[in-house]
């Protein structure tokens, strides 16, 4: 029984990670170095909660029961579509970009519109939970 507790928490840490990188760590990336968004930095502490709580939630659901599991991983989820949906939309206007580009008197303008993007990661976040939970409930019939 102990072990079996142990290995579930390995297991809920792992996930926590990963759903860390996936939803915090790489759209955060994604935007300040290969994009170029200026985004308001973000604090140590704050890092740490938003980690802490993706372990906590996937810890959880791997320690409950698989009905009760099934609300952790949905708000696992949920947390994570949240974040991303905050760090596009509180650091761009609307889900765009503007850059002003001046040499002398030329001056070049250009747009980055982001919305179609982050339609598609909410879409995909959306499929991916509901396919956890789908899997969560036919393992819990089993």
């Amino acid at each position: 029984m102990l072990k079996k507790i142990v290995l579930n928490v390995i297991l809920g840490v792992i996930r926590g990670f990963v759903e860390y990188l996936v939803y915090f760590r790489i759209p955060l990336l994604i935007l300040t170095d290969y994009l170029k968004v200026p985004v308001t930095p973000v604090k140590p502490l704050e890092v740490a909660v938003i980690f802490g709580v993706f372990v906590a939630l996937n810890t959880t659901s791997s320690n409950v029961k698989p009905q009760i599991g099934i609300v952790f991983d949905a708000l696992s989820s949920l947390l994570g579509l949240l974040i991303v949906l905050e760090l596009v939309f509180g650091t761009m206007e609307a889900g765009r970009v503007e850059v002003v580009h001046r040499a002398g008197e030329l001056q070049v303008r250009g747009e980055l519109v982001f919305r179609p993007l982050v339609i598609l990661l909410v879409g995909f976040a959306v499929l991916f939970t509901i396919v956890r939970l789908y899997e969560k409930i036919v393992h819990s019939e089993e």
